[in-house]
């Protein structure tokens, strides 16, 4: 799993509260058995990847490769949640949140498109049809291209980084509601 994020934002990794100075940028987490690593590749762009160990979003533990840890909705969910939770906020709040070191709040700097890029999405479900993903027709920042099978590329792009990951996160909620094994999934997150 691999998100691009980008921004002309000089102030992107201030909004996403990632310092290019601590431990050379980057930030390494536990996520169920793998590793989400991000980066702060420069003042403009950060990615991050999930490196799984084993089985961790596989619904069963029969089949040998694992490539559902690699692009599932629900990865998207989580890692969001570990890196990215000051941005999932209330709109009022996420603006009033003073930013100490710029002496300023992150509605003042959150002024400029924000592009999220996912190389590797998987949807596997009815919402997607003859060639348009169903969210795509109600939000105008959702971009989703067949690569192969039922994976997509997922281009997510909001006036600002506020809104690029709240759709980032509505988009992946509904599509790993929706997706064969999503509810299952989700019981099996909740119960670990």
């Amino acid at each position: 799993m691999i998100l691009k994020i980008n921004s002309t934002n000089k102030h992107l990794l201030d909004l996403l509260y990632k310092n290019p100075n601590t431990d050379q940028g980057l930030y390494l987490k536990p996520l169920k058995n793998g590793i989400i690593v991000g980066n702060a590749i420069d003042s403009n762009n950060y990615e991050v990847v999930f490196q799984d160990t084993k089985y961790s979003y596989l619904p069963e533990d029969s089949n040998q490769i694992d490539f559902q840890s690699y692009c599932n909705p629900l990865v998207v969910l989580q890692i969001c949640n570990e890196l990215f939770s000051t941005i999932l906020k209330e709109r009022n709040e996420f603006e009033n949140q003073q930013i100490s070191w710029l002496n300023t709040t992150q509605g003042a700097i959150d002024t400029e498109v924000c592009n999220i890029e996912i190389p590797t999405f998987y949807i596997h479900s009815n919402w997607y049809r003859n060639g348009q993903f169903l969210l795509s027709k109600y939000f105008s920042g959702i971009e989703v291209k067949h690569q192969i099978g039922r994976n997509f590329k997922l281009t997510i792009t909001g006036k600002n980084v506020f809104e690029a990951f709240n759709l980032l996160n509505l988009m992946a909620l509904f599509t790993h509601i929706t997706n064969e094994y999503g509810i299952l999934l989700l019981l099996m997150t909740i119960l670990h």
